[in-house]
Parts: structure tokens; sequence; C-alpha cells
């Protein structure tokens, strides 16, 4: 038997939570922590409105607003199903509308009035002046308003008016606003419409099949389309779709909620495999970097200041982790056979709590340099608790 060295953060499978592996590196990077806030619990959807400077908080009991992100206060009791939040100028004036089946709430300058909404629309976004939703009672129809903006829905040659996609790809989730088009998101893929000009030139000009998407995880990140379909992050740019090569996202399950933050970083929430519960995930449109965030949110609203919401009305303000953790598996040192673990270098600024595992058993040990482990196994695992950059981390074997 002869000894081998791994360079685990280089040869291992690397899941980060609340950190990010740079240059060589796991540095902290965002954390939940627990606020006192008075939040409505049942919450399943959340935006921040620039505009009006608003949190808006969608929950079965209706829409609730704040200002800081923490204190709510209820804005309608309506029952909030198909909810979405809209961003424009109106008459010269920005303003914002959070629509919610028959009603809706004039969000600006801090301020917030309740009032009617004839559209009967939900996943709305936008476009020349014109508001374009999908039907509450057809989720194959996509509606849009007249001239006359969120308010005009007087049906006419150049007033409101619909068209109906075929049910090849499933029913409309969403539309988004995607240059010289309309992306309507579909069940099982996203379908193209030409709307400038007047509705007679409006039109419906190709379809892209995906992996089946999961309704509440689209989002525009800049010009980019992102949606979690089948069992990865996708990106629609232009009129391709890719997949998202993060292998991170296969952990994944049940995604329902995201949001983006400055205009880069695309926010997920779902259930973790791995770790068993709720959490979030943080991926880096720029540079690919992608981490889990380790806190339960339902609804997750990206101003000032990022909240995560969840179901039992607690919340989590993102913010520098203070006790990250970074899971690596797969050391096998090149080969299937037993072996012996006999030690682990890790190189930091402060110690670390290391749990060591063979798959059958595991040891928790404090490192700052060398530790000997003396473990038999075929393959082993890491998990490193610390609060401090880690600039290396090896694995001794005798093989």
């Amino acid at each position: 038997m002869g000894e081998v060295a791994s360079n685990a953060l280089k040869e291992g499978v690397i899941y980060p939570v609340e950190c990010v592996l740079r240059e060589g590196r796991l540095l902290p990077a965002l954390g939940g922590k627990k606020t006192a806030s008075t939040v409505p619990a049942d919450i399943t959807r959340a935006f921040y409105n620039k505009t009006g400077g608003f949190y808006c908080a969608f929950s079965k009991n209706g829409l609730w607003v704040s200002l800081n992100g923490t204190r709510f206060v209820s804005a309608s009791g309506k029952p909030s199903d198909g909810a979405f939040l809209i961003e424009d100028t109106f008459g010269g004036v920005a303003k914002a509308l959070a629509v919610y089946g028959t009603e809706c709430c004039e969000l600006k300058d801090g301020t917030f009035m309740q009032k009617s909404f004839a559209g009967n629309i939900t996943g709305g976004t936008m476009k020349s002046g014109r508001l374009f939703g999908v039907s509450l009672s057809d989720p194959l129809k996509i509606c849009w308003s007249g001239e006359g903006g969120t308010d005009d829905w007087q049906e006419g040659i150049s007033g409101a008016g619909w068209a109906r996609v075929s049910p090849e790809f499933g029913n409309v989730l969403a539309l988004f606003n995607a240059g010289e088009r309309i992306a309507a998101v579909r069940e099982r893929g996203i379908t193209f419409m030409k709307a400038g000009g007047t509705p007679e030139n409006y039109s419906f000009t190709g379809d892209i099949p995906t992996p089946p998407i999961a309704a509440g995880t689209c989002a525009m990140v800049g010009e980019r389309l992102f949606f979690f379909a089948g069992e990865g992050l996708y990106c629609l740019e232009n009129s391709s779709v890719k997949p998202v090569g993060s292998r991170i996202f296969a952990d994944v399950s049940s995604p329902d909620g995201c949001s983006v933050r400055d205009d880069r970083y695309y926010v997920l929430a779902g259930v973790s495999k791995k770790l068993g519960r709720r959490v979030m995930w943080q991926y880096d449109c720029e540079s690919g970097e992608t981490y889990a965030i380790d806190a339960p949110a339902r609804a997750l609203a990206c101003g000032e200041r990022l909240f995560a919401y969840c179901a039992d009305g607690s919340s989590y303000e993102l913010e520098e982790a203070s006790s990250p953790s970074c899971y690596i598996g797969g050391l096998d040192f090149g080969s299937a056979k037993r072996k012996v673990l006999t030690r682990i270098e890790v190189e930091c600024d402060g110690e670390v709590e290391a749990e060591i595992s063979n798959g059958s058993i595991s040891r928790k040990v404090t490192v700052k340099g060398a530790r000997q482990v003396h473990m038999r196994g075929v393959k082993f695992s890491l998990k490193l608790s610390f609060g401090k950059a880690v600039r290396s981390v090896k694995a001794y074997a005798e093989v």
C-alpha cells in the first residue's frame, strides 16, 4: 500500500451551503438570519415594488404590503390566487399594480389604493402600453388590454382582445416581455408571440419544447429568462433554450418560487434532496457560482433588502453567513478498493469543524492544519463547518 493525496476541493463533489468555491477557496456567502417580524402566514408569492417602495406579499387571506419587508399591513382581504405585479408608466406617472382576480392595488410613492380590475388575468406583463396576461378562466387564452392601458378591457379592432394557443405544449403559466416579442411560458415549452403595433399584427411565431416547467420559477434576469424544468435550471436567450450547467440543481425537488437580486442573481426556493428540507439556491447569472441558503422560504422578495418568507409566518433576511458549511463527497482516491483514510489537512483562517464519513460511520473533529483520522472504507465524504475562508482541503489515504 502507498499513500495517495487528494485535493478535496478540486476532486470531490462539492455541495456548498451559504458559501462559494471561488479560485480554489471556500468563502462565506449569503445566509438567512431569522427576523422579528409580523408576516402573514401562508404567503404564496412575494414581490418588491421599486416604484412604490413596497414589499408585497400575497397569501390565501389577501394582499399585504410593507415598507421595510418585515412589518406588514393588510391592503386587501380578497384571496389572491393568480396574483402578479406589474410596473410601468401609466398616464405619465410611474407606478405599479398588484393584480389579484377582479381587484388590484395601485402602488406609488409609499401609498396604496385598492380598486376593481376587469382583466380577469394572471401572469401578466406590460408591452407597448398594453397589459398582456393569461385568462383565469381559460389557461390557453392570452388576453391584452386596449390602448387605454390596464383599465381598458373593451374589445375592438384596436382595443382589447385575445388569442388562443394550441394545446400541444400545455397551459400558459406566465407571460414575459422578451424584446420584440412576448414569451409565453407553457407547461412543456415556450411560445413566442409577435405583439408590436396594433392587434391585427399580433401573431404566434414559434414554439420551443422544454421539459416540464415548474410554475413559479420563471424570472427575467436582464434580457434572459430563467426557469426550472425537469431536473435542472434553464435559460432562454434570444430564441435558444439552454440548460444551466451547475450540477447543484440536481439536488432541487419541488421548486415553487423564485426572485431576482441586483439584476444578476437568480434565487430559487424548493426542497433540498440532500438536506431533506426547504432551502433556497442562489445562482450568479454572470459567473455561474451557485450555493444553497439554509432558510425554509416559500416566497422571496428582493429589494434594498432580500427577504425569504415562510409558510408559518416567519421570515429570514439574507446577509453574510455566520456559519457556512460545505459537503464534499466522492473521495475514493482513484480506487474502488477498500483503503484507509489516514489524515486530512485544512488550511484556513480559523478552526474548522469537520464531520468525516465512510458511508457507515462518521466522526466529528476540529481541524486547523493536519488531523489524523485512520478510517477504513471505499469512499469518503466530509462536511466542513467554518466561519472564515478555507484556502485548501487535502485528504490522504493508504491505497
